[in-house]
Protein backbone atom coordinates (compact mmCIF):
# COMPACT_ATOMS: atom_id res chain seq x y z
CA UNK A 1 0.00 0.00 0.00
CA UNK A 2 2.06 2.61 -1.32
CA UNK A 3 0.36 5.65 -0.25
CA UNK A 4 -0.10 4.76 3.14
CA UNK A 5 0.15 7.51 5.07
CA UNK A 6 1.21 7.88 8.35
CA UNK A 7 -1.73 10.17 9.74
CA UNK A 8 -5.15 11.60 7.31
CA UNK A 9 -8.44 13.40 7.56
CA UNK A 10 -10.38 10.94 6.18
CA UNK A 11 -14.44 11.09 4.63
CA UNK A 12 -16.56 8.29 5.09
CA UNK A 13 -19.85 7.50 3.81
CA UNK A 14 -22.42 4.69 2.61
CA UNK A 15 -25.24 2.21 3.05
CA UNK A 16 -26.34 -0.10 5.94
CA UNK A 17 -28.38 -2.88 6.57
CA UNK A 18 -29.43 -3.54 9.85
CA UNK A 19 -31.66 -6.57 11.68
CA UNK A 20 -32.31 -7.24 15.08
CA UNK A 21 -31.09 -9.77 17.16
CA UNK A 22 -32.39 -9.53 20.64
CA UNK A 23 -36.45 -8.43 20.17
CA UNK A 24 -40.40 -9.67 20.49
CA UNK A 25 -40.96 -9.38 17.06
CA UNK A 26 -42.77 -12.65 15.95
CA UNK A 27 -40.15 -12.17 13.09
CA UNK A 28 -38.20 -9.21 12.50
CA UNK A 29 -39.07 -8.07 8.36
CA UNK A 30 -36.07 -7.89 5.90
CA UNK A 31 -36.68 -4.82 4.92
CA UNK A 32 -34.77 -2.77 6.77
CA UNK A 33 -32.01 -0.29 5.74
CA UNK A 34 -29.91 2.71 6.39
CA UNK A 35 -26.90 4.63 5.73
CA UNK A 36 -23.87 6.79 7.37
CA UNK A 37 -21.88 9.61 6.55
CA UNK A 38 -18.67 10.29 8.94
CA UNK A 39 -15.02 12.04 9.21
CA UNK A 40 -12.38 10.37 10.68
CA UNK A 41 -8.67 11.01 11.75
CA UNK A 42 -5.93 8.40 11.80
CA UNK A 43 -3.58 9.86 14.07
CA UNK A 44 -0.96 6.86 12.67
CA UNK A 45 -0.88 3.75 10.73
CA UNK A 46 -2.52 1.81 13.59
CA UNK A 47 -4.79 4.00 15.37
CA UNK A 48 -7.66 6.92 14.28
CA UNK A 49 -11.03 8.19 16.01
CA UNK A 50 -13.94 8.65 13.95
CA UNK A 51 -17.21 10.80 14.41
CA UNK A 52 -20.12 8.92 12.72
CA UNK A 53 -23.77 10.04 12.18
CA UNK A 54 -25.98 6.90 11.10
CA UNK A 55 -29.80 6.40 10.52
CA UNK A 56 -31.44 3.09 10.67
CA UNK A 57 -34.72 1.69 9.87
CA UNK A 58 -35.64 -1.82 11.18
CA UNK A 59 -39.09 -3.26 10.67
CA UNK A 60 -41.07 -6.34 11.82
CA UNK A 61 -44.14 -8.51 12.55
CA UNK A 62 -45.82 -8.08 16.27
CA UNK A 63 -49.26 -10.28 17.07
CA UNK A 64 -51.20 -9.12 14.31
CA UNK A 65 -49.62 -5.92 13.40
CA UNK A 66 -46.81 -4.48 12.05
CA UNK A 67 -44.57 -1.96 12.73
CA UNK A 68 -41.01 -0.75 13.02
CA UNK A 69 -38.00 1.78 14.40
CA UNK A 70 -36.87 4.71 12.62
CA UNK A 71 -33.42 5.04 14.22
CA UNK A 72 -30.80 8.61 14.30
CA UNK A 73 -27.64 8.19 16.25
CA UNK A 74 -24.54 10.20 16.56
CA UNK A 75 -21.17 7.77 17.49
CA UNK A 76 -17.77 8.25 18.24
CA UNK A 77 -15.42 4.64 17.53
CA UNK A 78 -11.74 3.91 18.05
CA UNK A 79 -10.59 2.14 15.59
CA UNK A 80 -7.56 0.09 15.68
CA UNK A 81 -5.70 -1.04 12.12
CA UNK A 82 -4.39 -4.55 12.56
CA UNK A 83 -1.82 -4.68 9.63
CA UNK A 84 -2.57 -1.61 7.88
CA UNK A 85 0.48 -2.19 5.41
CA UNK A 86 -1.71 -4.62 2.81
CA UNK A 87 -3.83 -3.99 0.39
CA UNK A 88 -7.23 -5.38 2.32
CA UNK A 89 -6.88 -3.84 5.68
CA UNK A 90 -8.49 -5.41 8.55
CA UNK A 91 -9.86 -3.47 11.59
CA UNK A 92 -11.94 -3.50 14.83
CA UNK A 93 -13.79 -1.26 16.16
CA UNK A 94 -15.10 0.06 19.46
CA UNK A 95 -17.18 3.10 20.64
CA UNK A 96 -21.13 4.61 21.22
CA UNK A 97 -23.09 7.57 21.81
CA UNK A 98 -26.34 8.75 22.24
CA UNK A 99 -29.45 7.58 20.31
CA UNK A 100 -32.83 8.73 19.18
CA UNK A 101 -35.61 6.58 17.58
CA UNK A 102 -39.14 7.00 17.23
CA UNK A 103 -41.44 3.89 17.25
CA UNK A 104 -44.52 3.14 14.15
CA UNK A 105 -47.30 1.60 14.82
CA UNK A 106 -46.17 0.07 18.66
CA UNK A 107 -48.76 -2.72 19.73
CA UNK A 108 -48.65 -0.80 23.37
CA UNK A 109 -50.53 2.35 22.52
CA UNK A 110 -49.46 3.66 25.96
CA UNK A 111 -46.18 3.73 25.18
CA UNK A 112 -44.82 7.20 23.89
CA UNK A 113 -43.55 6.96 20.68
CA UNK A 114 -40.17 9.28 20.96
CA UNK A 115 -36.93 8.16 22.98
CA UNK A 116 -33.73 9.53 23.74
CA UNK A 117 -31.36 6.84 25.16
CA UNK A 118 -27.45 5.51 24.29
CA UNK A 119 -25.53 2.57 22.49
CA UNK A 120 -22.68 0.88 22.27
CA UNK A 121 -21.10 -0.26 19.18
CA UNK A 122 -18.58 -3.21 18.86
CA UNK A 123 -17.28 -4.52 15.19
CA UNK A 124 -15.09 -5.62 12.82
CA UNK A 125 -14.15 -4.08 9.00
CA UNK A 126 -12.00 -4.18 5.92
CA UNK A 127 -10.88 -1.50 3.90
CA UNK A 128 -10.39 -2.55 0.43
CA UNK A 129 -7.85 -0.37 -1.65
CA UNK A 130 -9.06 0.90 -4.60
CA UNK A 131 -7.45 4.38 -5.47
CA UNK A 132 -5.09 6.65 -4.85
CA UNK A 133 -7.16 8.86 -2.23
CA UNK A 134 -10.01 6.06 -2.19
CA UNK A 135 -10.67 3.17 0.10
CA UNK A 136 -13.88 0.71 -0.11
CA UNK A 137 -15.13 -0.50 3.11
CA UNK A 138 -17.00 -3.26 4.42
CA UNK A 139 -18.17 -3.58 8.18
CA UNK A 140 -19.91 -6.05 10.56
CA UNK A 141 -20.93 -4.37 13.88
CA UNK A 142 -22.54 -5.33 16.62
CA UNK A 143 -25.02 -2.42 18.45
CA UNK A 144 -26.73 -2.38 21.98
CA UNK A 145 -29.14 -0.07 22.37
CA UNK A 146 -29.96 0.55 26.56
CA UNK A 147 -33.24 0.69 26.16
CA UNK A 148 -35.88 -2.54 26.06
CA UNK A 149 -38.57 -0.49 24.15
CA UNK A 150 -36.14 -0.40 21.51
CA UNK A 151 -38.08 -2.82 19.00
CA UNK A 152 -41.76 -1.12 20.32
CA UNK A 153 -42.90 -4.02 22.34
CA UNK A 154 -42.24 -2.91 26.11
CA UNK A 155 -40.85 -6.11 27.02
CA UNK A 156 -37.98 -7.12 28.19
CA UNK A 157 -35.86 -10.42 26.71
CA UNK A 158 -32.74 -11.39 27.94
CA UNK A 159 -30.43 -12.19 24.91
CA UNK A 160 -28.73 -8.37 24.95
CA UNK A 161 -24.74 -7.76 25.69
CA UNK A 162 -23.61 -9.12 28.51
CA UNK A 163 -26.97 -11.26 28.94
CA UNK A 164 -29.05 -7.84 29.59
CA UNK A 165 -32.55 -7.19 28.53
CA UNK A 166 -31.39 -4.06 25.91
CA UNK A 167 -32.20 -4.54 23.08
CA UNK A 168 -29.23 -5.94 20.15
CA UNK A 169 -29.13 -5.23 16.41
CA UNK A 170 -26.22 -6.03 13.60
CA UNK A 171 -25.65 -4.19 10.79
CA UNK A 172 -23.76 -4.96 7.56
CA UNK A 173 -22.06 -1.68 6.23
CA UNK A 174 -21.03 -0.81 2.63
CA UNK A 175 -19.03 2.03 1.76
CA UNK A 176 -16.68 4.40 0.73
CA UNK A 177 -13.68 6.14 2.42
CA UNK A 178 -12.48 9.21 0.77
CA UNK A 179 -8.71 11.10 1.91
CA UNK A 180 -8.91 15.22 2.05
CA UNK A 181 -5.67 14.99 3.74
CA UNK A 182 -2.67 13.35 4.04
CA UNK A 183 0.36 13.70 6.48
CA UNK A 184 4.09 12.22 5.55
CA UNK A 185 4.37 9.21 3.47
CA UNK A 186 4.50 6.50 6.17
CA UNK A 187 7.61 4.38 6.72
CA UNK A 188 6.25 1.08 8.72
CA UNK A 189 5.09 -0.70 5.10
CA UNK A 190 8.74 0.65 2.88
CA UNK A 191 11.46 0.34 5.63
CA UNK A 192 14.00 1.00 2.88
CA UNK A 193 12.69 3.87 1.03
CA UNK A 194 14.78 7.03 0.75
CA UNK A 195 17.74 5.40 2.20
CA UNK A 196 20.67 7.13 0.07
CA UNK A 197 24.45 5.24 -0.04
CA UNK A 198 27.14 8.17 -0.85
CA UNK A 199 29.77 6.14 -3.08
CA UNK A 200 33.36 7.33 -3.06
CA UNK A 201 34.41 7.97 -6.98
CA UNK A 202 36.72 4.97 -8.19
CA UNK A 203 40.25 5.91 -9.01
CA UNK A 204 40.62 3.15 -12.26
CA UNK A 205 43.69 4.87 -13.46
CA UNK A 206 45.43 3.95 -10.02
CA UNK A 207 44.18 0.86 -9.80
Amino acid sequence: KAQLPSNSWIYTFGVKYPRLINHNYIRPDIINAGGYLGVQRNFSEHIGLRFMLNYNYLHGEYPGSKGGTHAGDISLDFVYYIVPCESVTPYLLLGGGPIAYALENPPNTTLKTFHFTSQLNTGLGFEWDIGENWDLKTEFMYTTVFDFNFDGSNQKTQGGIFFGDDKSYFSFNLGFNYYIDKGEPSKLCQLYDGINIDIAPVDYDRI
